[in-house]
């Protein structure tokens, strides 16, 4: 069998000119300097025994990152990603999740006090020659709420004791796998969901994967996008002093890189099969809350906006079990404003309800979901998806 070991050293200089053809990404990325991203080699250091990728990627969202595959007739595989490299003082504070083989094996904070690297020791089977490993860095933190803040940038992933293998080409979708884009708030992001009332949100308390998003993705070993940020509503953010805010959620929503304005997602590299949008909590959970007009518009055109990036996915649309006034009904009535101005008929979009009781698991930091509660809203998901997708 094998362990996963956590490593932590201090970084080092050394040069690299190419990402590995191996290293895959993951979310949305998109590269910080010139060059070739998908097509050149890895190359090995001068004492043969380590190879290096350069990666050269930067993203924001959760879930974004890189994976790879090793393989290895030795006793244990080390490995070594490298981030926000070239900023002196990045002002970030984010957390990598890794995983081995699809099972979530460590966190580790990216930060100015915590240092620049993850590192870890894969111990091997000797029984299972030449087994091949699958290693995924993932980003496990939202893009800017609280402490958790900055822009991830990958720089670069050693490894010696074992060599990069490929078990399918850079960017190539499983055709067994499902694409689902996932768009929310904080519920979405699983703020707080790794403690337990009473706490407060930090970065740490936050993991995307152990979140209802996370665990539907787990379920159908999909392929998903998070695009979440706590505290957007459609058309008002929480705490907001008007009924409409200018920088609500579909502003950021066709974004690379979430906390810029420049950075433009074309939806051409994801092809979902289903987008599963749940917003509308932040709305509605302070005064005052928007008129039920404009927030239905607001829901219908960014429906319209999914349904023309994606338009040969499916589109469930959910009352999160947060809800407040009239909140729930008016996501319905949204969903059936569209459906009736649907070129494509009546079944376009999906309205899904979430019942408070699916709390009753237990809540993390400031009322949010925690691990339970994330599990019971998961289930009820995966039950509309099967239904959906008639899986």
């Amino acid at each position: 069998m094998y362990s996963l070991i956590l490593l932590v050293f201090l970084l080092f200089d050394y040069s690299c000119n190419s990402l590995s053809s191996y290293v895959r990404r993951v979310g949305r990325l998109e590269p910080f300097s010139i060059g070739n991203y998908e097509n050149t080699k890895s190359f090995p250091d001068s004492d043969g025994n380590t190879t290096f990728a350069e990666v050269k990627l930067r993203g924001d969202w959760p879930g974004s990152g890189i994976e790879f595959d090793v393989i290895s007739s030795q006793k244990s595989i080390f490995s070594r990603v490298v981030y926000n490299k070239f900023v002196d003082n990045c002002n970030c504070k984010y957390f990598i999740k890794v995983f081995l083989d699809g099972s979530q094996f460590l966190s580790k904070e990216i930060s100015n006090t915590a240092g620049f690297d993850v590192s870890v020791t894969l111990n091997v089977d000797p029984q299972a020659s030449n087994a091949v490993y699958n290693l995924k860095f993932l980003k496990q933190s939202e893009a800017y709420c609280g402490d958790s803040t900055g822009v991830m940038e990958i720089v670069n992933v050693s490894l010696s004791g074992g060599s990069f293998t490929s078990t399918k080409s850079t960017g190539e979708k499983n055709t067994q796998q499902l694409n689902i884009l996932f768009v929310g708030d904080s519920i979405t992001c699983a703020y707080g969901v790794d403690q337990i009332m009473p706490c407060s949100f930090t970065a740490s308390t936050e993991n995307v994967f152990d979140g209802y998003a996370g665990l539907v993705s787990k379920h159908f070993n999909a392929n998903p996008q998070f695009i979440c940020w706590s505290g957007k509503g459609v058309v008002r953010n929480y705490g907001a002093t008007r009924q409409i805010s200018s920088s609500p959620m579909p502003v950021f929503y066709n974004r690379t890189i979430a906390q810029e304005a420049a950075t433009f997602w074309d939806p051409i590299f994801f092809e979902a099969d289903l987008v599963y949008l749940m917003l509308g909590t932040n709305d509605y959970s302070t005064e005052p809350a928007p008129a039920d007009n404009i927030f239905i518009d607001g829901l219908v055109n960014l429906m319209k906006r999914i349904t023309i990036d994606y338009p040969k996915s499916k589109l469930i649309v959910a009352c999160a079990p947060m809800q407040a006034g009239s909140q729930c009904a008016n996501i319905e009535s949204g969903v059936i404003k569209y459906n009736n101005n649907s070129s494509n008929g009546a079944d376009d979009a999906s309205y899904l309800y979430l019942d408070p009781s699916l709390l009753d698991g237990g809540l993390g930091c400031d009322y949010h979901p925690n691990k339970a509660s994330s599990q019971n809203i998961a289930n009820v998901v995966i039950s509309k998806i099967n239904e959906v997708l008639s899986l």
